[in-house]
C-alpha cells in the first residue's frame, strides 16, 4: 500500500508543469539538481530544459580557490586542478548543446571559474554567445586567469538586451570598449557590478549611460586606468557604491539622480552636495578615506545613518533625523568633531591603533573628545601596539577632571603584550564607565584578566597619592556572558563560563557592569 501511494506521489509530481518543477529545482544545489537527470527520461528532461546554469568550480569539484586570491593563483594550479577545468568545460557544454534544442530563455547563468591557459578563453567565448542568443536576464561572471596573460571579455555580453543582472568580478579580467563597432542597448538592467575588473574610463562611462534605468550600481576599480567618473542622469538609482582599490583617489561628479537612497564611496575625491534638492531621498552615506571639494556638504532631513571612516576633514553637515553614526579613525590622527548630531542620535566611535606605543597623552585626547561629543554610546577600539602606557596621576595635572563619561558599550580588540593589559585597561576606565565591556572569545588571557582585574578590585593603597578615586571604587559589581548571537546571552559563574569559552570560538564575552552614581564614588 505505501508503495503504491508513493508511486502514485511521484507520478503527480512529475506531471506538472516543466516551469513549476523548475522553480522547485532552483531550491537545490546545482550539484544535486543535475543529479536529477539519472533518475528517468523525464527527470533528464527537466534537466537539460532547467534554464538555471550556476557553475561553480570550487563547489563542483571541492576546490578551495578564493576569488580574491589574485597573483597566488598560480602557485596553487595542481595536475588534480587542471583536470576540473577540463570536466567543468565538457560538462557546461553538454549542458548548453542540450538548452539550445529548446525554445526557452536563459534565466540565470552563474559561473565561477579560474583560466590558467588562454586555450580556455575560447570556452568562455562560446558560452557568452549562446547565452546572448538565448536572451539571458541575469549574468555573473567570476572569472581568475592565471598567468601574465590577461582575458579580455567578448562584446557579445552587451548584445544581450534582455539583461536584468549583470555582476562582472575577476583577475587579470578586462573590459574593453564595446561601443565602437555598434551601439549597446542595456534599457533593461537593473543591476550592473563591476569588481576588480581593468577598464577605462571611457568604456566605464559608455556603459553607465547604456543603462539608464539600472537602481543597484556597484564599480570597485583597480589600476590606474581609471581618474575621474561622473555618474548623471540615472533617474532610477537607488544604491550606488563606488570603491577605488589603490592608493589614489578617484575623481568623481554625482548629478541627476533625485531616487538614490544609499551611497557608499571609498576613495574618492568627490565634487558634489548631498542636499534635499539634488538627493531629496538619500537615507545612507558611507564615506571611507575619501576627500572633498570646498562646496561639499550634507544638508539631509531624510538623512537617517551615517558612516565616517578615515576621512579627516571637518565636514558642514546639517541632518537633524540622523538615528546613528558610525565614526571610524585611526588613532594616530585626532577624531573630527561631529557637532551636528542630535540628541537622539547614536554614536558608535571605532578607533584603530597601529604603533609602536600608546601613552598617557592618547587617553587624554580619547578623554577630551568623549566629553565633546557627548551623543558617542559605543566606543570600539582595536589595539596592535607593543606596548601601552597610562599614569593616572600624569593625566590628572592637567584641566583633563572630568568625570568618566557612561557609555552603553566598550568594544576591545587587542593584540598587544599582557604586561600591556593593566595599563590599557586602566586609561579606558578612567576616560569612561561602560555598562557593557565586550571582547573576542578567542583573546583567552585576556578575557581571564579581565575577569581577576574586575574581582580582585579591593586595593587598599591605590589611590593614596590622588585627590580622586580611581574606578575601582566606583564599580559594584558585574556579570559574565558569552554571547555567540545578539539572541542568545547566557550568564555564567566563572567555572562554568571557562569550560564554555572553547564552545563559542567566534562570539564575544560580554562583562556587564554596575557602577555606582558618581555623587557615591
Amino acid at each position: 500500500m505505501k508503495l503504491a501511494t508513493l508511486t502514485r506521489t511521484k507520478d503527480r509530481f512529475l506531471d506538472l508543469p516543466d516551469e513549476i518543477i523548475h522553480h522547485i529545482l532552483s531550491y537545490l544545489p546545482m550539484k544535486v539538481a543535475a543529479q536529477t537527470a539519472v533518475l528517468s527520461r523525464r527527470w533528464k528532461h527537466i534537466w537539460y530544459s532547467y534554464p538555471v546554469f550556476d557553475f561553480c568550480q570550487n563547489y563542483l569539484f571541492d576546490l578551495h580557490l578564493d576569488g580574491y586570491m589574485g597573483p597566488a593563483l598560480d602557485e596553487y594550479i595542481t595536475p588534480k586542478y587542471w583536470g576540473t577545468v577540463e570536466k567543468l568545460a565538457i560538462i557546461l557544454d553538454q549542458k548548453l548543446m542540450r538548452f539550445s534544442e529548446y525554445k526557452i530563455g536563459i534565466k540565470k547563468f552563474k559561473l565561477f571559474m579560474a583560466l590558467v591557459d588562454q586555450e580556455f578563453h575560447s570556452y568562455i567565448d562560446n558560452w557568452m554567445e549562446v547565452v546572448s542568443k538565448k536572451h539571458v536576464k541575469e549574468l555573473d561572471l567570476s572569472i581568475m586567469v592565471g598567468g601574465r596573460c590577461c582575458y579580455v571579455l567578448p562584446k557579445t555580453i552587451f548584445a544581450a538586451k534582455s539583461l536584468t543582472v549583470l555582476k562582472i568580478c575577476g583577475y587579470n579580467l578586462a573590459l574593453k570598449d564595446p561601443f565602437m563597432e555598434s551601439a549597446v542597448d542595456l534599457h533593461s538592467l537593473q543591476i550592473l557590478s563591476l569588481e576588480k575588473v581593468y577598464v577605462d574610463e571611457k568604456t566605464t562611462q559608455n556603459l553607465i549611460s547604456s543603462c539608464p534605468f539600472v537602481e543597484d550600481l556597484y564599480l570597485s576599480f583597480s589600476g590606474d586606468t581609471l581618474q575621474s567618473l561622473n555618474v548623471y542622469g540615472l533617474v532610477k538609482l537607488v544604491n550606488l557604491t563606488v570603491k577605488m582599490c589603490t592608493n589614489g583617489y578617484l575623481s568623481m561628479k554625482l548629478s541627476g539622480c533625485q531616487g538614490l537612497q544609499r551611497v557608499s564611496l571609498d576613495h574618492v575625491a568627490l565634487d558634489c552636495a548631498f542636499d534635499d534638492a539634488n538627493f531629496p531621498q538619500i537615507e545612507s552615506i558611507s564615506l571611507t578615506d575619501s576627500i572633498f571639494s570646498k562646496g561639499f556638504r550634507i544638508s539631509s532631513h531624510q538623512l537617517k545613518t551615517l558612516k565616517i571612516v578615515e576621512c579627516y576633514e571637518e565636514l558642514n553637515i546639517f541632518a537633524p533625523n540622523l538615528i546613528s553614526v558610525h565614526h571610524r579613525y585611526d588613532s594616530s590622527v585626532r577624531p573630527i568633531y561631529l557637532p551636528f548630531l542630535n540628541e537622539n542620535c547614536k554614536l558608535k566611535v571605532q578607533m584603530d591603533t597601529v604603533g609602536d606605543s600608546i601613552s598617557t597623552s592618547w587617553y587624554i585626547g580619547l578623554k577630551e573628545y568623549l566629553q565633546r561629543q557627548k551623543e558617542t554610546e559605543t566606543l570600539e577600539a582595536s589595539f596592535y601596539s607593543e606596548k601601552v602606557e597610562f599614569d593616572r596621576e600624569e593625566a590628572e595635572k592637567g584641566n583633563c577632571l572630568w568625570p568618566p563619561r557612561s557609555l552603553k558599550c566598550l568594544e576591545v580588540d587587542v593584540l598587544v603584550p599582557s604586561d600591556s593589559y593593566a595599563a590599557m585597561m586602566n586609561g579606558f576606565f578612567w576616560c569612561c564607565r561602560p555598562q557593557v565591556l565586550s571582547c573576542k572569545t578567542f583573546s583567552g588571557d585576556f578575557v581571564e584578566f579581565l575577569f581577576k582585574m574586575l574581582t580582585d578590585r579591593e586595593d587598599e593603597g591605590c589611590c593614596t597619592s590622588s585627590d580622586t578615586k580611581c574606578w575601582r571604587h566606583s564599580l559594584k559589581d558585574f556579570v559574565i556572558f558569552v554571547n555567540e548571537s545578539t539572541e542568545k546571552k547566557v550568564p555564567l559563574c566563572w567555572d562554568t563560563f571557562q569550560k564554555a569559552l572553547p564552545y563559542y570560538p567566534g562570539g564575544s564575552v560580554l562583562f556587564h557592569l554596575t557602577w555606582l552614581p558618581h555623587s557615591e564614588d
